[in-house]
């Protein structure tokens, strides 16, 4: 009698990371109402005539937040703190990478060639490991194969094979660098953003209460133009 096998539990870790987004849905939501508005307004010139005064409603009000809503459409998409941050997995990063580890590849070949009946030298090469496991391994292994190249001499490598490891390794090492600053990078700019949709806010909120004043809820022929502009269809603007 065959028992029903348990079901092998999923690893931890399995599900695919999540990039949030630079701007929060209630963030987002107020950009769409506040694009929605201003594309109305910018749309007709008559309810811009009608609305427009001479201190706040102005063409340099609307043009000022036609601008504002330009630059911060670049950033209303799931995956661009992503792509500001640099993902870990950059394209310097992994030249960088290639290199460096080419560099290494090639000494280790002349250190196998030297030591091919001492193999108890080679790992101080980083021979019969995984170097390429990881950042850490990597970084370390270079570094000891530079330090060892100052006291050993193998078959066509010069000084400058050293030099060349070690400008290398610097190069790998601040790619890391570059990567913690895009993310410091993310986390200003998400603050900045957040700011500027407050005042997005402010504006499309100045924009209704000028055109609640001029379309009031009381005249029947008001209502398709306060439609548009999300006004309510009964009484007054109070937000």
């Amino acid at each position: 009698m065959s028992e029903t096998p348990t079901p092998t539990p999923a690893p931890e870790g399995g599900k695919t990371p999540k990039h949030h987004g630079l701007l929060d849905k209630h963030q987002l939501a107020e950009i769409s109402r506040t694009s929605t508005i201003t594309g109305v307004v910018n749309s007709d010139p008559a309810i811009f005539a009608k609305i427009q005064d001479d201190l706040i409603i102005t063409p340099a009000f609307m043009t000022a937040l036609s601008k504002d809503l330009q630059f911060i459409g670049q950033y209303t998409g799931a995956a661009n703190e992503a792509i500001v941050e640099g993902k870990l997995k950059t394209v310097t990063e992994s030249t960088a990478k290639s290199t460096l580890l080419g560099k290494i590849h090639y000494i280790q070949s002349k250190a196998k060639l030297k030591y091919a009946g001492n193999h108890g030298v080679l790992p101080e090469y980083g021979i019969g490991t995984n170097i390429d496991v990881s950042r850490p391994e990597l970084e370390t292994a270079a570094g000891n194969i530079v330090a060892k190249l100052k006291t050993d001499t193998l078959p066509k490598i010069t000084p400058q094979h050293g030099t060349d490891l070690q400008a290398a390794l610097d190069a790998y090492k601040q790619t890391k660098v570059d990567q913690t600053g895009k993310k410091g990078d993310a986390t200003t700019l998400r603050k900045q953003l957040a700011k500027m949709v407050e005042t997005l806010a402010v504006r499309r909120r100045q924009l209704q209460h000028a055109a609640d004043g001029e379309y009031p809820h009381t005249d029947p022929a008001s209502a398709g133009t306060r439609s548009k502009l999300d006004l309510p269809p009964d009484r007054p603007l109070n937000a």
